[in-house]
């Protein structure tokens, strides 16, 4: 099985971090929102999980982006 790597950070509804994604990390696989940490569900925020093939790819995202 593929080994797959993964970068979280908050929701952008913009998707900045998704379209430099898709345009610079050859590896990049997909995305799925989630929420985030919280003391109740209602105060929880958002995230994105961005989801690479290469670990190289998520190194740089995550230095770009978090």
């Amino acid at each position: 099985m593929a080994m797959t790597y993964t970068v979280t950070l908050p929701y952008d509804p913009v998707w900045r971090a998704l379209v430099w994604a898709k345009m610079s990390c050859p590896s990049y696989i997909t995305n799925k929102m989630t929420k985030g940490p919280g003391t109740t569900f209602a105060n929880r925020q958002m995230q994105i999980d961005y989801v690479f093939g290469d670990q190289r790819d998520a190194v740089l995202f995550a230095l770009k982006w978090q």
